[in-house]
């Protein structure tokens, strides 16, 4: 997995969707734009914004879950902690992956509750001159989590 993460040259993350305990802001809609390894952020209501980089993103051991179903080569797993869970494979040069997870939100008591889809790894050989559109990777992930419904 380091050496994956070490020759990346994409991250894609979907639009995060997620709930609040604020009764002010009880949901959050994040839209990203994604280049190279790293992808910008904004909420759709509130204007917050930042940038996730895929040098950000940590290996982090699932303390539940485990190999769910192998197909043409590709084994999907699932795991979780008490952060969060997620559906995913790693595969010789990228991996992809549906998660949750549950944050505090900084600067507040509230907890923030979201989902998202992401992709990455050495893929195109090189970054991409034009902006990645995460539609593709999002609707891509969904046939992933069809195809492994419909084989369970």
């Amino acid at each position: 997995m380091a050496g994956i993460l070490g020759r990346s040259d994409s991250l894609i993350i979907s639009t995060m969707r997620g709930e609040t305990t604020d009764p002010d802001c009880p949901s959050l809609t994040f839209r990203t734009d994604c280049r190279a390894t790293a992808c910008s952020y904004r909420e759709t209501e509130t204007g917050v914004s930042g940038t996730i980089r895929l040098r950000d993103f940590e290996i982090v051991s699932s303390t539940r879950g485990g190999l769910v179903l192998t197909k043409n080569g590709i084994t999907l797993g699932e795991g979780g902690t008490d952060n969060g869970e997620a559906y995913g494979a790693w595969m010789l040069h990228s991996t992809f992956a549906v998660q949750s997870a549950r944050v505090t939100i900084d600067e507040t008591s509230h907890d923030l509750s979201a989902r998202y889809a992401l992709a990455g790894g050495d893929l195109t050989g090189s970054p991409p001159t034009a902006p990645v559109r995460t539609a593709g990777a999002a609707r891509g992930l969904q046939r992933v989590v069809k195809w492994y419904n419909d084989s369970a």
